[in-house]
């Protein structure tokens, strides 16, 4: 969205970014998605979503990443999660969401 607007609040004179998620709504079910490879490397990767007759929905997200590096010292990990929970009725929406975070990457470069 380019150009400056006040509904985006201070600063925004470049422009600004708006982010839709994933919910139960439109995206139901679940999936899950695991690979592996050389030099330690594992990923997993799960979704789940869905909703009832009263309006409610829920989804959830997470992906699991190790990597024992192919260099010395060079393992990596990152642990990441995103929920949402909704409710409609009507016109009225309410949604409330979290994500979360954790990581330990190596970067190494050519020299020791």
């Amino acid at each position: 969205m380019p150009g400056s607007n006040p509904l985006f609040g201070l600063n925004t004179l470049g422009g600004a970014l708006a982010v839709q998620t994933k919910d139960g709504d439109r995206h139901p079910g679940s999936s899950l998605q695991l690979t592996a490879g050389s030099h330690g490397r594992m990923q997993a990767e799960a979704e789940a979503g869905g909703h009832d007759a009263r309006g409610l929905s829920w989804y959830g997200t997470a992906n699991v990443f190790k990597d024992g590096g192919w260099r010395d010292a060079s393992r990596s990990r990152l642990v990441q999660a995103f929920g949402k929970l909704g409710w409609h009725h009507g016109a009225t929406q309410v949604w409330l969401s979290a994500s979360g975070a954790s990581s330990d990457l190596y970067g190494n470069g050519l020299q020791d």
